[in-house]
């Protein structure tokens, strides 16, 4: 009897230990489809952000789905983007994309041209890059409009009074 008992226990235990593996797994897949969800989301809002865009999210689960469209204060931000693909090497200005509120595609884009933009700054010489726009520069004077002494300087050759 005290060894079916024994038994008994073991068997329960590994079921016990099986089923709370599995149970397990399982709550870490589904907290990770979550925060990837969550990710997502965080992405689309911080887009939005960057160049003063309303949204709306039709869905918020899988797949989801926003559709953006431009508050009072996005021409601001539109403006500072056109200028710097005046000045700079290597940014554009995709106006297409931005009239057809492709917004995603267009930030996109701008965000390949940064690093394009990027390579080609640091392959100069130090006393080059004193005089020259940083790279992170581009995305700060067209989300907030922060402009360091070389930035300025720029823009003042160009007229540009944004």
């Amino acid at each position: 009897m005290k060894k079916k008992v024994m038994v008994l226990g073991i068997v329960i235990g590994i079921v016990v230990v099986v089923v709370g593996s599995m149970i397990r797994s399982y709550y870490h897949q589904v907290q990770k489809k979550e925060d990837e969800r969550i990710a997502q989301i965080q992405y689309y809002a911080n887009l939005a952000e960057f160049l003063s865009l309303g949204s709306y999210y039709y869905s918020v689960n899988d797949p989801i789905e926003v559709q953006y469209y431009p508050s009072r204060y996005t021409d601001l931000h539109v403006e500072r983007w056109k200028i710097l693909a005046e000045l700079l090497p290597y940014i554009e200005y995709p106006e297409a994309l931005i009239k057809e509120n492709e917004w995603e595609e267009a930030v996109q884009r701008l965000i390949e041209n940064v690093e394009s933009y990027s390579t080609y700054y640091y392959s100069k010489e130090d006393s080059e890059q004193e005089v020259m726009i940083r790279p992170q520069e581009v995305m700060a004077f067209i989300k907030s409009n922060s402009r360091s002494d070389n930035l300025t300087e720029l823009l003042e050759e160009a007229n540009f009074e944004g």
